[in-house]
């Protein structure tokens, strides 16, 4: 009875309830341009690009794959034939394979765009529920098992091998590679993230010094730094191997009608070192700069979109499915951003008792005039008692070139030493430019433990939802599955 009482709330929540109707209204973006689906209510989901810069994309809800040109502006799609829906992750080889999971049919399947037919291999864990999807340069298609806890491996001769996490029940589920080959993945139930080594073929789990709620995009850069996206709370982080240190960084705060926190799902790296990312709950496609520690997140123009997966381009643009609203999406990379929110300092140092005040500066980079709203994430003008910092601007808004506020922070007199991260938004209505404000409590012997701040409170009931509701869909998949026999065979 408390489980059903619990998932009705989130069913009935605006992020869960917008999943269910398509809207033909949207706002007007300069940043993101969208493109609609020719199939209606076919949930576009999983993406990638191929070496011509064509669109792919699974139809989870319609038993597609689909395919857009952005040459000609056209769609292709093709139909699986007997294939139950929910598909799921997507990749695309060297040899111009597509390759895609079905939590249905419990398979990997390759589509061979050149004759359009299908091959599908079944993976022998029952009900394991694959997720995401690579290819390797041996050839190798890598998968996650979301509910069976195992790693897959499909050969080239069609051969799978699967390994098996040292922690029951971790819910592997986002997979990257790193530079030496080895295999990364978010650990979704357990709350950490794990390596499958190239040559022992042995995996180790990283456990973070704080609470990770339900990490699920994963993405490793070129100085080895492990990037991930905590779809259970608010934010980013990332895990340096090399020295163990953790760090996350908040985003904006999403619009408190549309979600509590904003649930970035997929992480990618970008050519320019930048981490792209979808936020499900905020609505918005973000990217932060890591030697800036600066966010610039775009707004989707659609509400409610449902926005789970990206892809990057070799221009630099990001694509994006909206599973809500059958469309996919384009952020112009290029596009500078018309204004900047800076301050006098960004690194702080406070006993318990003490506060400062930063002087918070808004630039037009463009000339033009606009309106630009403040927030802090976590927003400590109102966490106060969970936290132990407190914040206060003078003003909130700001209109004019080099206009400032000031923005106070107090730390409590019983507050746990520590370092602290917040993130400080200016926004347009379109747009969001951010700069991480680092926060370090000393206790009266001059030390600080290594923590960071996030929303404790919020992030439980968030990873909570969404644990219940990938929970819900996979009983009702596996009910399905059982009151029909139909598969895809190999042609």
């Amino acid at each position: 009875m408390r489980f059903r009482g619990i998932l009705l709330l989130i069913l009935l929540s605006p992020v869960f309830l917008s999943t269910f109707e398509e809207s033909s209204a949207a706002l007007e973006s300069p940043y993101v341009q969208e493109f609609r689906v020719p199939t209606s209510n076919s949930g576009p989901f999983a993406i990638d690009i191929d070496f011509a810069g064509n669109v792919w994309f699974t139809e989870s809800n319609a038993s597609k794959i689909a395919v857009f040109f952005p040459v000609n502006m056209t769609f292709k799609e093709y139909e699986i034939p007997h294939f139950g829906k929910n598909l799921y992750g997507l990749t695309i080889d060297q040899a111009k394979n597509i390759w895609f999971t079905g939590w249905d049919t419990n398979s990997i399947t390759m589509l061979d765009p050149r004759t359009g037919g299908f091959t599908e291999y079944q993976v022998p864990t029952n009900d394991s529920t694959p997720a995401q999807v690579l290819t390797d340069s041996e050839g190798n298609v890598w998968f996650t098992e979301f509910q069976g806890n195992k790693i897959g491996k499909l050969t080239p001769i069609g051969e799978i091998i699967e390994y098996s996490p040292p922690t029951p029940d971790t819910g592997p589920f986002g997979i990257t590679l790193d530079s030496y080959g080895n295999l990364w993945f978010t650990e979704a139930y357990a709350g950490k993230i794990a390596k499958l080594d190239k040559s022992s073929l042995k995996i180790t789990e990283y456990v973070p010094p704080f609470r990770l709620f339900s990490p699920v995009g994963i993405a490793v850069d070129q100085e080895g730094i492990v990037w991930f996206a905590e779809h259970g709370g608010n934010g980013i982080g990332k895990l340096n191997p090399t020295t163990a240190a953790w760090s996350k960084y908040s985003t904006s705060p999403p619009p408190p009608e549309v979600s509590l926190v904003s649930i970035p799902n997929d992480l990618k790296v970008s050519y320019d070192g930048s981490i792209w990312f979808a936020e499900h709950g905020g609505n918005k496609i973000g990217r932060f700069n890591p030697k800036q520690e600066t966010f610039t997140e775009y707004l989707i123009p659609s509400s409610y979109a449902t926005t789970l997966w990206l892809a990057q381009d070799k221009n630099g643009d990001v694509w994006f499915t909206e599973w809500n609203q059958s469309k996919i999406g384009m952020v112009k990379a290029s596009i500078p951003s018309p204004f900047l929110i800076t301050t006098d300092k960004r690194r702080i140092t406070l006993n318990p008792g003490e506060s400062t005040n930063i002087t918070v500066t808004l630039v037009f980079t463009e000339n033009l005039s606009a309106s630009v709203n403040l927030s802090l994430n976590p927003d400590i003008t109102k966490l106060t008692t969970t936290l132990g910092l407190t914040a206060s601007f003078v003003s909130r808004q700001l209109s004019k070139n080099n206009e400032k506020t000031e923005l106070v922070l107090w730390a409590s007199s019983d507050i746990e030493p520590g370092v602290f991260n917040i993130t400080l938004s200016g926004d347009d209505g379109k747009l969001w430019e951010g700069l991480v404000i680092t926060i370090r409590v000393i206790s009266s012997q001059g030390n600080a433990n290594q923590i960071l701040l996030v929303a404790t409170g919020i992030g439980a009931i968030s990873v909570l939802t969404t644990v219940l509701v990938w929970r819900y869909r996979i009983r009702k998949w596996k009910r399905k599955k059982q009151r029909s026999s139909k598969r895809l065979k190999p042609h």
